[in-house]
């Protein structure tokens, strides 16, 4: 519900993204299956690779 809309806000209103996408090398024949959430924040890495 409500979680993903907040976390797609914040990531849009500070220029990034949420998306989901299919995980890879899973097939239906391996089992469970789910979406991966994806989240894309312009700076963040290299923030955090400067400390």
């Amino acid at each position: 519900g409500l979680g993903l809309g907040l976390a797609r806000r914040t990531a849009r209103a500070r220029g990034g993204e949420v998306t989901f996408a299919d995980p890879p090398g899973r097939g239906a024949e391996d089992g469970p299956t789910g979406a991966v959430v994806v989240a894309r924040l312009p700076g963040v890495l290299g923030k955090e690779a400067d400390r």
